[in-house]
């Protein structure tokens, strides 16, 4: 398992401000654990809500169709440095329960 990412590790994958990644982990939007006063992000919680984000984007008029979820897998994967079944599995990890 892979180490936990800091809010300014999050900050710089997400190219988001403090405050936003904060907004996201109050909302529900973003998993995170406090351990005493340290807040950790879960890279696989992270890596999934972004494939899930860009995969329900892509669901609209004009979308590319098929292509375009494995498309945003291996851009992902790349990015992140891990296989697209990875993207794939983190997704299903971050998924809503409802």
């Amino acid at each position: 398992m892979s180490e936990f990412l800091s809010i300014k590790d999050v900050m710089s994958k997400l190219k988001i401000s403090r405050g936003a990644v904060l907004k996201h982990i109050k909302s529900g939007k973003l998993l995170a654990y406090r351990i005493g006063r340290v807040v950790r992000v879960d890279p696989a919680e992270l890596r999934g809500r972004r494939y899930n984000r860009a995969k329900t984007a892509g669901h609209g008029a004009g979308s590319a169709g098929q292509n375009e979820p494995q498309n945003t897998a291996v851009r992902l994967a790349k990015e992140h440095g891990v296989s697209p079944a990875t993207i794939k599995r983190d997704a299903k990890f971050a998924e809503d329960p409802s």
